[in-house]
């Protein structure tokens, strides 16, 4: 009877254990990271994004990303990172999160931060030197993501037009 006793105390004492074990894994973690920043047209061959955090812990990194200022609508773009960084080479204007997790649970995501990639311009525009009276003389568009817009002046240099709209590159 003492051994039956003992033993089932045992198991209640294992259980406890486990759910004290679980709840402990479920946790938020607070405050993993500060100051989330996010190029804004550094680099024209990627958005860096960086964050400060403590190295006295081990934490792992979910970046977000999204195209409006909603956490909602954001998808997840990395998902494992162990540093303070991620660059993102995809082109555009987004809105980025992160969030910290580790063995014993995750962060709340960041405030949102913005990004996008250094637009070049494109080279060797110039135009038809009298050849067209009509057209201008392009090399092939740099991104097909952008549009771009051509302006010219008057022969008197006091007024600027724009070309008739047409999409160079860009959605068309």
């Amino acid at each position: 009877m003492n051994r039956t006793i003992i033993i089932c105390n045992l198991i209640i004492l294992l259980f406890a254990f486990e759910a004290f074990s679980n709840e402990k894994e479920n946790k938020t973690i607070i405050n993993p990271f500060k100051n989330v920043i996010a190029g804004k047209g550094i680099r024209s061959d990627c958005i860096p994004i960086r964050w400060q955090t403590n190295k006295n812990y081990d934490f792992h990194f979910q970046v977000f990303r999204g195209t409006t200022d909603d956490w909602h609508d954001a998808y997840l773009i990395a998902g494992n990172i162990p540093g303070n960084s991620y660059t993102d080479t995809t082109f555009g204007f987004f809105y980025y999160w992160i969030r910290a997790y580790d063995k014993y649970g995750m962060s709340y995501v960041s405030e949102a931060v913005q990004g996008y990639r250094q637009l070049e311009p494109p080279k060797n525009i110039r135009a038809s030197e009298g050849v067209y009276i009509d057209k201008v003389s392009l090399p092939p568009p740099i991104n097909k993501n952008v549009e771009y817009k051509i302006w010219r002046n008057d022969s008197s240099n006091s007024k600027k037009n724009e070309v008739a709209p047409q999409k160079i590159g860009g959605k068309q």
